[in-house]
């Protein structure tokens, strides 16, 4: 068997199975063996799909089937992956919203680079003005409508996802993604929790400001 190497960005790309979702895929190979229909994809070297099967195949000595991706670049292989793990798996919205906002950094990396492009054919800051009729206009990239329409989710949706799992409130974000809260009410206790803090601070620098300072010149004149 072909011997595979795990890189941690790719392993923790997609939302690991939870333990009884991992009991189970791991009862069926034990009892059933590998499916060799499905192998675990590498690309060179490195496992991009089927970690949790290789770890059970492993920890079993149960014989597993190896295919090879072609993609030149990582970018493209972490594309592929969420292709396939949000076909396959049956992912909440937020639990969707959680696998795309991992490929957010290579989609902004897109919109920076298009730019560029832009400013550099059409003199984006000068006098010059975009060509009307190109062939192959340079178009900007809108991030989070991307990212939305990949996890198959509304625009707005998708924003108030995103602030969620992005705030440090780990609570609101255990509850969201359990499906306890659902997206607009955990979006909505978001911002009220932000507009206490806000509140707070500014309370608390009307009660810290020092009072004026009088001048030495001043207090001598009034003692006179």
């Amino acid at each position: 068997m072909k011997e595979l190497k795990i890189d941690p960005e790719l392993r923790d790309l997609l939302p690991p199975l939870t333990d009884d979702e991992y009991k189970q895929l791991e009862k069926n190979i034990v009892e059933n063996g590998f499916d060799k229909n499905f192998p675990i994809m590498e690309w060179h070297g490195f496992i991009v799909d089927g970690h949790n099967r290789f770890s059970i195949c492993k920890k079993h000595n149960i014989e597993y089937v190896v295919g090879t991706l072609g993609y030149e670049t990582k970018d493209e292989v972490m594309q592929w992956m969420l292709d396939i793990q949000l076909g396959r798996r049956n992912l909440s919205p937020i639990q969707r919203i959680a696998v795309t906002e991992k490929y957010r950094p290579i989609y902004e990396k897109q919109a920076k680079e298009n730019l560029i492009i832009a400013g550099n054919n059409y003199g984006i800051g000068q006098d010059k003005k975009p060509l009307p009729n190109l062939v192959n206009p340079i178009t900007s990239v809108d991030t989070t409508k991307k990212l939305s329409k990949l996890a198959g989710v509304s625009k707005e949706t998708y924003r108030m996802g995103a602030k969620v799992l992005n705030s440090d409130n780990e609570e609101l974000k255990g509850r969201v993604l359990s499906g306890e809260t659902s997206i607009s009410a955990g979006y909505k206790e978001l911002q009220n929790e932000k507009k206490k803090e806000q509140s707070y601070d500014n309370q608390s620098r009307e009660y810290n400001i020092e009072p004026p300072t009088t001048s030495s010149s001043t207090i001598q004149s009034s003692q006179k």
